[in-house]
């Protein structure tokens, strides 16, 4: 059993953008830059693309990338995970969302390293959220106790208070987690309540009595979950890593 494996859901058929990893930036695909990206901070035998696309398959091939075949109905990336722990047998599964091509391989380290103290427990990602964007329905706002531990997760404008309208501090979900394997259980591909009309994942561990600790990583980084998200990464200074 490995301690730790990246996993990189890779689900074509994206609702607010369909084949939205396959959409070329400096000549490679999303989802290669984020397996790149990956491939900085951990071996390669630890890498894995999980996809139920015979495009995106073709495409690992290409790159002489890890994968693994899916099945087609299957509701989330963590549930994707859970679906092939048998397969991959790990510690911990570290979750690398294939629509962040910019994802900052330090902040994927830091996720590990965490996730080595706190085996018992699932790590997330936050970063500070300019007050511009905290409206956007795209970006999940995060709202944490005194201990960094999740309390709750929405889409929506996240803390609001009527009668304070400055001053007031947001938060953005970075989408990399770690999921120690006895957690997994809890992706059976049925969603729960609150994430069903959220549609943001990690509350079902929330739901389920689950700590969700969440680590700062820088801000950076975003997830290409719109056409214009994609004009705006070209429209960045690209640089090496």
């Amino acid at each position: 059993m490995k301690n730790f494996v990246i996993v990189i859901p890779c689900r074509l058929d994206s609702r607010r953008f369909p084949e939205k990893l396959i959409q070329k930036y400096k000549q490679k695909e999303i989802f290669v830059h984020t397996y790149e990206r990956c491939l900085k901070i951990s071996p390669k035998e630890n890498i894995y693309v999980l996809t139920d696309s015979n495009k995106i398959s073709k495409i690992c091939k290409y790159y002489k990338i890890n994968y693994i075949v899916t099945k087609k109905n299957i509701l989330t990336g963590s549930d994707r995970i859970a679906s092939i722990k048998n397969k991959i047998k790990a510690k911990v599964y570290i979750n690398v969302q294939g629509d962040e091509p910019i994802i900052n391989p330090k902040d994927i380290l830091k996720v590990i390293n965490q996730a080595k103290k706190n085996n018992k427990i699932a790590i997330n990602g936050y970063a500070p959220l300019k007050a511009s964007e905290a409206k956007k329905k795209n970006i999940p706002k995060v709202i944490l106790d005194r201990e960094n531990n999740l309390i709750y997760m929405s889409r929506r404008y996240l803390p609001v208070n009527y009668s304070i309208k400055k001053n007031l501090k947001f938060f953005k979900q970075v989408c990399i987690y770690a999921y120690p394997r006895n957690l997994l259980k809890f992706f059976n591909n049925k969603k729960t309540y609150l994430e069903k009309y959220e549609d943001i994942e990690i509350l079902r561990l929330i739901e389920n009595s689950i700590t969700v600790r969440m680590i700062r990583l820088s801000s950076n980084s975003f997830s290409i979950d719109l056409k214009k998200d994609l004009d705006k990464l070209k429209k960045r200074k690209f640089k090496k890593i």
